[in-house]
């Protein structure tokens, strides 16, 4: 049978062979190699054998594709990024509320007609409300009173021929005024004075002051001065203060006059009058910082032969003695004090 089906197939050579299609395929050249084993299916694939997937699906989540940035990227970098953006959201709406806060009141505009203009002059009228604004581009004249209730703001110069009277008034910028007279006046920054300033009641300062020109009063009272270079001085000194006390030694009877920085002191030399005694002895009104200058001259012929000298300074007082017997006669001393 063998045979016979090998001739069947050799003299049929226009059927096709439907059992081996990729015989036809082949050229009268090609060597075809039988296989004696059994084929497997052709749409049978081993599960071992399956291609793998890609690792980026074009049909992947976006939750799937954050997940696999994030394990990529450093967890802590995340964080500084989320932290800042958090930063500068709120600085942009604290900057953000902060511009809508101080933003001025928007001022609706409204024209006035002609009719609405001669009613005014009729008595009185209100205009608007007060989140209008009223414009005159002609130039006004108020022959009565104008009462403000609110605040007054001047964009340009304001000029007053006569009086202005006013409980307060705030100048921000540059004010110029030819005459100025406030029953109280406070200033928080720098003033400059170009002019006199003549102030009839006196001036009180309570921080320091530096003149540069001129400083003349009459009269200057201050607790404390202090003086950077030469004090010159065209008339006399006058001191002024309470009077020292004194006290005598023996039978002496002793009195001052003056103040601690200048006096006389007079002593009627008695008979304790030896030598080496102190006659008289003098406590100053108020003490001085440190122990004084002290210069003492005689003025008095009795004061001379005493041979005097200084004893006891200190910054509360000092005391008169003498070298020699003197047991008469009146010695009179001079003396200037000097811290």
């Amino acid at each position: 049978m063998d045979s016979s089906n090998k001739d069947k197939t050799e003299t049929s050579p226009e059927t096709p062979d439907n059992t081996n299609d990729l015989d036809s395929l082949e050229g009268s050249s090609t060597v075809v190699t039988s296989d004696t084993t059994t084929p497997k299916p052709l749409d049978t694939v081993s599960p071992d054998k399956q291609p793998p997937k890609p690792l980026n699906s074009p049909r992947s989540s976006p939750i799937s594709k954050l997940t696999s940035f994030a394990k990529r990227t450093n967890l802590y970098l995340l964080l500084f990024v989320f932290v800042l953006l958090i930063a500068s959201l709120t600085i942009f709406v604290s900057i953000y509320r902060q511009k809508k806060g101080s933003a001025p009141p928007s001022i609706n505009s409204q024209s006035l007609s002609p009719n609405v203009l001669s009613g005014v002059s009729g008595g009185n009228t209100t205009i608007g409300t007060s989140n209008q604004l009223l414009t005159i581009q002609s130039a006004t004249t108020f022959n009565s009173l104008v009462t403000v209730k609110n605040n007054l703001d001047v964009a340009g110069n304001l000029q007053v021929g006569k009086a202005l009277s006013i409980p307060s008034v705030i100048v921000n910028g540059t004010g110029t005024f030819n005459q100025l007279q406030a029953t109280s006046l406070t200033v928080s920054g720098n003033t400059t004075i170009q002019g006199q300033l003549i102030v009839p009641n006196g001036i009180t300062v309570a921080g320091a002051a530096n003149f540069s020109g001129t400083l003349s009063a009459p009269q200057l009272s201050v607790n404390s001065l202090t003086l950077n270079g030469n004090l010159a001085i065209d008339h006399h000194i006058t001191t002024n203060g309470s009077i020292p006390k004194i006290s005598s030694a023996g039978s002496a009877v002793s009195s001052i006059s003056g103040t601690d920085t200048a006096g006389t002191v007079t002593i009627n030399l008695g008979a304790a009058g030896s030598s080496g005694t102190c006659y008289a002895s003098v406590t100053f009104s108020q003490a001085f910082g440190n122990t004084p200058h002290l210069v003492i001259s005689p003025s008095s012929s009795a004061a001379a032969a005493i041979s005097y000298y200084v004893g006891n300074l200190s910054s509360t007082g000092f005391s008169i003695c003498g070298a020699t017997s003197q047991t008469s006669g009146q010695a009179i001393f001079d003396y200037i004090a000097v811290d």
